[in-house]
Order: structure tokens, then C-alpha cells, then sequence
């Protein structure tokens, strides 16, 4: 938007709008020890109908181009949608998605064992891999803006698990948000056909050469519990690479309460586990070493019922 269409006092509405709604994001996804996650998301959606009606106060504006006034029309539907999905996950989190008291013990073993632990630093390129999970979006956006990368890949058509919550094909609701979050058309490429993860990196890999773009670093950015997967299958499928993998940094409970949905996230786990060796085995991905104690923590949950993500 050209600030020098805009009255000033809307400028600077538009100004404050802006520095509330990046604090209230950088509070989301730094919390402290003491924030009420729903408290948290509830700022940030104060935040985005903030901006959305300093947008609808520029498209009514008028002398302004038809254009500038679609794009402000554009954006306040953005924000409007952002406000009501911070909404949702508010509901999710205040209707109890907590970890059951007689497994958490062994869903935090298998949460630990997925985190590589790689120290974040600057990369040529950070790759998104697409799932339901939009924190991917949120993370790599802020790394961009702290400079570890110049430009994101956001890779991923749909899975089963994704197709309501992402129609238009994961990767491509990544860039949206990520946008949202400011990081700006030029620093992002979309590859929207990968429905693995191996696709996901070899199919990267293609988009970037078609651009005389040869890395040698990148950052893996995923769900916390497919870092382990992630990396194994890349040093598999891209060995030339140099590889650091990062995840959006919650513990474990806030991210079952950021998802909502406690079994949702421990089934996801359990079959990130098995995929591990599975993998490995059948040529897709490096070998792993497997703790006994995540083995033993893996198969408990199998046998509690935690089965519904598991391979043939």
C-alpha cells in the first residue's frame, strides 16, 4: 500500500495497527514461561481486526485507485479470516487438548528423540515442508525476517489429513500466511506437487535448479516431530547438501494445545517413530540409531491404541 495516498492519520493508524499485530506475533511464537496460550492468541486476533478495519477504512477512501482499493479490500478479508482462525485455535486450547496423565512420560520420549537439536545459523535456503500444521509458515517467516535464510521454499499438495484445512494444496497456504507475516513475494517459491517427503526434497531441489539456484545449505523447517524424519530422508535423497532442521520452539504441551487435538498429535508421533526404521529399511531414508528407551515408549503406545499413523 502507498502510504502516500493515505491521509496521515490513517497512515499512522495503519502504523500502530502493524507494530501491534508483530509484537503480538513475536509474543505467539516466543511465549513466557507464565502466558495463558489462549490469552496469547486472543491478542493476536485483537491484532488482525485491528488492521482489518484500518483497511476498510482505506478502501472506502475515495479517491483511491481501484486497484489500491481491491488490494485493501484483499487484505482486510485476510486479516478477517486470520482474527477467526486465532479464534478457533482459542476454542481448541480452552476445551482441553492435554496429554493424558498415564502416557505422557512416553509421548515425551518419542518428542524428544524426533528433535535433532541442530543449532539455528545462517543457510542458503529454508524449505517448508507442507502438513497441517502452519506453524511451518509462522517459523520460517520469522527466520527469514532474522536473516538465517534470503529465500523460502515452501513445498506440498495435500494429504488426506489436509485437504479441508488447506484447499488450495499446502504449500500455497503456506506462502499466504507467510506473506501475512510480511516476507515478501520475491523471497518465496512454491512447489505445490510433493505429497512425500522424499518429493518434497528432490522435487525442491528441481524447482531450485531451474533457477540456476545450487545450495549448499539449507534449513528443514517441519512439524517438531518429523524433524528426525526429515533429515534422515534428505541426507538420503539430497547427500551434497549441508542440513539443519528446526521446528517452531514449543514444548510439548503447548504444541498439543496450539493443535487442539492430544491424539491427533500422539498417533502422528507413534507413526513418525515406526517410519524411522521402516524407511530406512526399504531405501527412503538413512538409517537412525533407536534408543531402547524410545523403542520401548513407542511400543507401549502401539499397544494402548496409538496405531491409526503406523505403515504396513
Amino acid at each position: 500500500m502507498d502510504n502516500y495516498l493515505l491521509p496521515d492519520g490513517l497512515t499512522l493508524r495503519w502504523a500502530s495497527a502493524d507494530s501491534e499485530l508483530r509484537h503480538a506475533l513475536t509474543n505467539q511464537r516466543r511465549p513466557r514461561p507464565d502466558d495463558s496460550l489462549a490469552e496469547v492468541a486472543n491478542r493476536v486476533a485483537t491484532a488482525h481486526r485491528a488492521m482489518a478495519a484500518v483497511y476498510a477504512e482505506i478502501s472506502d477512501l475515495p479517491a483511491l485507485p481501484s486497484p489500491l482499493g481491491a488490494a485493501a479490500q484483499a487484505a482486510q478479508a485476510h486479516h478477517e479470516m486470520l482474527a477467526a482462525g486465532q479464534g478457533q485455535q482459542v476454542g481448541s486450547v480452552s476445551t482441553g487438548a492435554v496429554l493424558p496423565a498415564a502416557i505422557r512420560d512416553d509421548v515425551a520420549t518419542l518428542w524428544a528423540y524426533h528433535q535433532m537439536g541442530h543449532q539455528i545459523r545462517p543457510v542458503d535456503v529454508g524449505v517448508g515442508l507442507g502438513s497441517h500444521d502452519l506453524s511451518v509458515a509462522t517459523y520460517a517467516a520469522q527466520l527469514w525476517r532474522e536473516a538465517v535464510f534470503p529465500l523460502i521454499v515452501f513445498t506440498g499438495a495435500n494429504a488426506p489429513t489436509t485437504k479441508a484445512r488447506f484447499p488450495r494444496g499446502e504449500a500455497v497456504h503456506y506462502r499466504e500466511f507467510a506473506r501475512s507475516l510480511g516476507v515478501p513475494d520475491e523471497a518465496i517459491l512454491v512447489e505445490p506437487a510433493a505429497t512425500n517427503t522424499a518429493e518434497n526434497l528432490t522435487l525442491t531441489r528441481q524447482l531450485l535448479a531451474e533457477r540456476d539456484i545450487t545450495p549448499r545449505s539449507i534449513m528443514l523447517i517441519s512439524r517438531p516431530y518429523q524433524q528426525r524424519r526429515a533429515y534422515a530422508t534428505c541426507r538420503k535423497v539430497w547427500p551434497e547438501v549441508e542440513i539443519i532442521c528446526g521446528s517452531l520452539p514449543l514444548a510439548l504441551d503447548d504444541y498439543v494445545a496450539s493443535i487442539g487435538d492430544a491424539d491427533r498429535v500422539i498417533n502422528m508421533l507413534v507413526g513418525d517413530t515406526q517410519r524411522i526404521e521402516v524407511y530406512a529399511e526399504r531405501g527412503f531414508a538413512i538409517p537412525q540409531p533407536m534408543p531402547d528407551d524410545v523403542r520401548s515408549a513407542y511400543e507401549r503406545l502401539v499397544e494402548r491404541g496409538y496405531s491409526t499413523r503406523l505403515v504396513a
